[in-house]
């Protein structure tokens, strides 16, 4: 921070207001169920991520990471956990009803709560400031890897305890709304998907009668795919699809010396439940956008796919990235009707089915990776267009809910981030 801290404050080294230490160093077995054990591909900005996860034996748990013994490894209630090994910045505040190991590419800081709040803290761990400390006491040291006695080192400015509180419960009012928005996300999504397995893949949309159609003896149809309602067909992906395209990056070359103003998405902007997080997107020059790589300009409602390294994830454009770009991992689906298909193709591009024949058509390389011909040659059942419109009445309500839900969680967040560098070095006093 700067040499002018406010009235009252101090400025301490992170190891002198905390305990730090690790997950574990040993290799433990790694089970289909029991205790979940997380690295630091879980720790996200503030939340974990669990879509892949790995699992230890109660006995293995209670050996590594018992919460009685004095061990920091057992973890407790306002620890804070960042990411050391991999892409640091990432953190997360240990919770009362939490209940999980960690490896050794995650660290933990235990605020003395007699000189710190530990949720004051933890925003200052999340802040640019601290990031870019980190950096320069690495000094060009090994990327992707932030070793204890580094973080250690680190000067934290250290108000009066009641003001960290003030401070805490401030920002902590934006991220509990962001959290309840998110929470209500994940219903909807959850009502989507019932909603879809139900109508396309147990085929029990509502018959004339109202009545589940399959379970009553519902007309079918061999294909391809096997049996289909009557009247509903198979098509490629392609074949609905205006385009079917993938980005690129620009040249080091084109970009340097100009500004940088035109969101340009990668795959990990793209977050398990197909939200975008804005926070981490980067921005390429408006020249090098309308030229090098007009052939990748993203419009709204364009369906985007992974298709290497972390394959399969998928997002919907949001408005507010009308006319962004992407790199070449990322795959964009124009439809010819997006009014009609868009929504169905999106839940039918997160289904297990479809991640599937996706992950069938990957080639290995340098990196993993699926072709755009893999991609168009998928096959899909459509369902009759009275089936279509029914769904779209029931399915619109509920996108509707969950793109203002994720509109606000960005204003939010854009809100607190504006707020805490202001918090954080005094120039707003609260």
């Amino acid at each position: 921070m700067n040499s002018s801290l406010p009235q009252g404050w101090k400025e301490k080294e992170l190891g002198s207001i905390s305990l730090l230490g690790d997950g574990a160093h040993s290799k433990i077995k790694r089970l289909d169920t029991g205790v979940l054990y997380l690295t630091s591909k879980n720790i996200k900005k503030g939340y974990l991520d669990l879509s892949k996860v790995d699992y230890i034996s109660k006995e293995n748990y209670s050996k590594y990471f018992d919460t009685s013994s004095n061990s920091i490894k057992g973890l407790k209630t306002n620890d804070i956990l960042v990411g050391i090994i991999g892409s640091f910045g990432t953190f997360y505040l240990y919770k009362y009803n939490d209940n999980f190991g960690i490896s050794s590419s995650i660290g933990i800081i235990r605020a003395n709560k007699n000189l710190v709040k530990a949720k004051y803290l933890m925003y200052i761990i999340s802040s640019k400031y601290f990031n870019k400390t980190i950096e320069k006491l690495k000094g060009g040291s090994v990327q992707g890897y932030t070793n204890l006695p580094t973080l250690k080192k680190v000067l934290i400015p250290i108000p009066p305890l009641n003001e960290q509180k003030r401070i805490a419960d401030i920002l902590y009012a934006f991220d509990d709304k962001i959290e309840l928005n998110y929470q209500m996300n994940q219903t909807l999504e959850d009502m989507a998907t019932t909603l879809f397995k139900e109508w396309f893949e147990n085929f029990n949309f509502p018959n004339e009668q109202g009545k589940p159609y399959k379970d009553n003896d519902g007309e079918m149809k061999s294909s391809e795919l096997g049996d289909i309602p009557v009247d509903w067909e198979v098509k490629y992906l392609k074949e609905i699809s205006e385009t079917i395209s993938k980005g690129t990056t620009p040249k080091k070359n084109e970009v340097d010396g100009l500004d940088s103003n035109v969101y340009f998405l990668k795959v990990k902007d793209i977050n398990n439940d197909g939200t975008i997080e804005f926070s981490s997107l980067e921005k390429i020059p408006m020249e090098v956008h309308q030229k090098q790589l007009k052939r990748s300009i993203l419009k709204t409602d364009d369906i985007l796919v992974s298709i290497a390294g972390t394959i399969g994830r998928t997002s919907i454009v949001p408005s507010s990235l009308d006319d962004s770009n992407c790199n070449q991992a990322i795959a964009f689906i124009r439809l010819k009707n997006k009014n009609v298909f868009k929504k169905f193709i999106y839940q039918w591009i997160r289904t297990l089915e479809a991640q599937n024949r996706i992950q069938s058509g990957i080639v290995q390389g340098v990196q993993a990776n699926v072709s755009l011909t893999t991609l168009g040659d998928l096959k899909i059942i459509l369902p009759s267009d009275l089936i279509m419109n029914k769904f779209n009445s029931l399915i619109n309500p509920i996108f509707e809910q969950i793109q203002q839900n994720q509109q606000q969680n960005q204003t939010l967040k854009q809100q607190r981030d504006t707020l805490l560098p202001k918090l954080m070095s005094g120039e707003i006093r609260v």
